[in-house]
């Protein structure tokens, strides 16, 4: 394995226990050392998985696979509807209008031509109430900052308008059309060569009104004094109000204050200068506030407060009176809340699967549900003052199909199914999906989706995924890129839906975050312990994959059970758990992990599971034998979001540790993509070949037999 620059010198104390960080210099994605070692781990690792060989089989299957047309919901705005497209294997998908519902479609947007390798991906975009123009944000290489820029819907002709160091931002037109609420970093720093990473701080609420310059934008909100909060703002549905949120890092929490634009702006948000006037609403992050919808200062809105599976509540600005419209259920989480016309629409979570509920807004007697199968809700999209709702669903064994709802002016309704999508060579009846529950170490009941080829029998090679983290639920979802695992290798597929998601409302995050984190861990242990012991699993077969959070989670899996694990897929994960919080937007994160430098009890807390600063003892334990799981490392250069760094260090450190130690057969692999960042608006080329090399890594770490 190739030597990274590597300083013993390099020492940090943290309430009197000295850590070591001698893998520094790699936080510096721009030096000479940090490239070097990057082209050398891509060097080992495209050897090793140039190996395989079905690998130009599995490049092809997987490009096969998604060589079918897909489409997201409509969304309707004015009298036009909007929809994503892909005809199937386009890098990015393009967006569609039609003129009216039953209209000819039209390209509106198509970010292939914006660049030669399909890395420019469009993320948010927003239209004026009438539908006739568009502001949309721009991203490149999958970086979050983002550029917003503006389009007329009749022509699809550019407006010159450009609004630039936009990052974790809402598009909010006013009613009147004539300008957009937008969230950026006025002094924010962006790299050309990959992600920078400083600290996102100082987020500001901007109004831009269309044809004049970003440098003439009102300052709408900030709060130096607390420069890690984020602000966004959203119109109601009315356009009398405009709602700002407060957020600090990732929990599921938000002050909320109101502003009554027709009073306090009454010549429009960019005729006054300064920040605007607003009613607090709340000023504590003791809860969480989602607007739904209005009657005039009557709000509607969605919280956990009190609730921790949710609740609707109303809230009168005049009077500042709250009062319960609609109780937290006794096991239901309430995951979603719409209105059309009278109709108030409620998406329920049920044992990780997604139930639709309609009612009247004003008696809530009856209840009607929306018919449409076992499995998850995508978007839905709808405006109070049209008659119909849109929305998609999906599961582990049904492609993403697309429904329409329309509603009569009596709250009666009819459900279409649009569209239904069809891949090529997929037939749902080849394989079974099955939903378990698991005892974990400290005896809760956990659940776990299993799905296998019909054909298969008896124990198998098996793929584990896991997030467990941020209030984030991983719900039944459909992808043809586990067919080829599923079909031609005859692996069983696994999600683990552990504890720090959002699948049973906020006491189940919160029994998986902060001091209860080794919760996440211990159920996603006792997940593969089931899968090995009830026959799904082979015990020399089992790979675990994570992203992100679940990088974490595999990593710090494969680091306390070095024993029941063949393979670690670990994909931008966060492995540095003391230095986290000093990069782009880590600061963020301490609402889940803790201040590793705040506090003596969070520092032993996310020391103890921290993967980079466990690999030495592990290395020093004989309980688990001496090959540690094959281990495959995903990072990307732009990704600003969980920077490099983590993986570039750990992986020196299980290399440097393990990779020379008396029996270690398997191999310790990173593959650093280029030009790529945390997954957001990855091109579908990039896609297939990172989950082809997946693929081959498990093949050749298993010794897996293609079947065609």
């Amino acid at each position: 394995y190739p030597d990274a620059p590597r300083d013993e010198s390099i020492v940090d104390e943290f309430f009197g226990v000295k850590v070591s960080d001698p893998y520094r210099a790699l936080e510096d994605s721009d030096s000479p050392g940090t490239k070097s070692f990057v082209e050398a781990q891509n060097k080992i690792s495209s050897e090793y998985l140039a190996g395989c060989p079905d690998r130009e089989k599995l490049r092809q299957c997987l490009t096969d696979l998604k060589d079918y047309p897909r489409y997201s919901v409509d969304f309707r705005e004015g009298d036009r509807y909007f929809y994503w497209y892909n005809s199937g294997l386009q890098a990015q998908s393009v967006l569609k209008v039609r003129d009216t519902y039953d209209g000819e479609s039209r390209t509106l947007l198509d970010p292939n031509t914006m660049s030669e390798e399909g890395t420019v991906s469009i993320g948010q975009l927003s239209m004026t109430r009438d539908g006739s123009v568009m502001a949309y944000c721009q991203s490149s290489c999958g970086l979050d900052w983002k550029t917003i820029r503006f389009k007329r819907v009749a022509d699809g002709s550019d407006l010159p308008d450009q609004l630039d160091k936009v990052k974790f931002s809402g598009l909010a037109w006013t009613e009147d059309g004539a300008g957009v609420f937008y969230s950026c970093y006025p002094h924010g720093r962006m790299s050309e060569g990959g992600a920078t990473g400083d600290l996102d701080l100082n987020h500001k609420l901007m109004y831009h009104k269309l044809g004049e310059p970003q440098s003439r934008d009102r300052l709408c909100a900030e709060f130096p004094d607390a420069p890690k909060w984020l602000v966004t703002a959203s119109v109601s549905d009315c356009g009398q109000y405009a709602l700002i949120f407060l957020t600090d890092g990732c929990k599921p929490a938000n002050q909320l204050h109101v502003c009554q634009l027709a009073k306090d702006c009454p010549n429009g948000v960019a005729a006054g200068s300064g920040p605007l006037p607003y009613t607090v609403v709340s000023d504590s992050f003791d809860c969480s506030y989602h607007y739904i919808t209005n009657d005039g200062p009557l709000f509607y809105l969605m919280t956990n407060g009190e609730a921790p599976k949710n609740r609707i509540v109303t809230f009168c600005l005049d009077t500042m009176r709250w009062l319960e419209l609609v109780p937290q259920h006794e096991t239901d989480v309430l995951s979603t809340a719409a209105v059309v016309n009278r109709s108030l629409i409620l998406s329920y979570r049920r044992n990780v699967q997604d139930v639709l509920l309609v009612t009247d807004l004003l008696n809530r007697q009856a209840w009607k549900q929306i018919e449409f199968g076992l499995g998850t809700v995508g978007s839905i999209t709808c405006e109070r003052w049209h008659n119909e709702l849109f929305f998609s669903y999906s599961s582990f064994l049904t492609p993403s199909n697309q429904y329409r709802v329309e509603f009569s002016p009596e709250g009666d309704f009819t459900t279409t199914l649009v569209r239904k999508s069809s891949p090529k060579g997929f037939d749902a009846s080849e394989y079974t999906e099955k939903q378990v529950f698991y005892t974990s170490k400290d005896g809760t009941r956990v659940p776990m989706f299993i799905v296998r080829h019909r054909d298969l029998e008896g124990p198998a090679p098996c793929l584990l995924y896991g997030y467990g983290g941020f209030n984030i639920s991983i719900m039944p979802y459909f992808s043809t890129d586990r067919l080829p695992l599923l079909r031609n290798y005859r692996c069983a597929f696994a999600v683990a839906n552990i504890r720090g998601g959002d699948e049973f409302g906020e006491d189940w995050h919160l029994g998986g975050c902060l001091m209860n984190k080794q919760n996440c861990f211990d159920d996603f242990i006792a997940a593969a312990e089931y899968l090995v012991k009830e026959g799904v699993a082979l015990p020399d077969k089992l790979v675990i994959e994570g992203a992100s959070n679940g990088g974490l989670l595999v990593a710090a899996c494969a680091l306390q059970r070095p024993d029941l694990y063949a393979g670690v897929v670990c994909s931008m994960g966060v492995l540095d758990m003391l230095r986290f919080h000093k990069f782009t937007i880590g600061h963020g994160w301490v609402s889940d992990y803790g201040t590793p430098d705040g506090s003596k009890s969070e520092f032993r807390n996310v020391f103890a599971y921290s993967p980079l600063h466990n690999v030495a003892r592990v290395a020093d334990r004989s309980d688990w034998g001496s090959d540690f799981p094959a281990l495959l490392v995903l990072t990307a250069s732009h990704d600003d979001r969980v920077m490099a760094l983590h993986s570039l260090k750990f992986v020196a450190e299980v290399q440097y540790r393990l990779g020379s130690r008396p029996g270690q057969t398997r191999p310790l692999l990173a593959r650093i993509e280029t030009k790529d960042g945390h997954g957001f608006g990855r091109p579908l080329n990039k896609t297939i070949e990172e989950r082809a090399d997946v693929y081959c890594f498990m093949q050749r770490s298993l010794a897996l037999v293609w079947r065609d």
